[in-house]
């Protein structure tokens, strides 16, 4: 996901195994599921972690979740 364009050059793409992707894409096809069930808006698209409204996270939000 890009949120703004990065100056000049500069690119970090970010390498997943398959292990992964499967992991990401199960989780992202139920979100899908849960969120059809309970009415609630679709997330952004190409977003895996969102909110109740659809939107996505802040990428420090995440960061401190941990």
């Amino acid at each position: 996901m890009i949120t703004k364009e990065p100056k000049g050059t500069s690119r970090r793409p970010i390498d997943l195994g398959p292990v992964l992707v499967e992991a990401l894409t199960a989780h992202h096809q139920a979100c899908v599921q849960e969120r059809r069930q309970y009415g609630l808006p679709s997330a952004e698209p190409g977003l895996v972690f969102v909110q109740l409204d659809g939107s996505g996270y802040h990428p420090d939000r995440l960061s401190m979740a941990v």
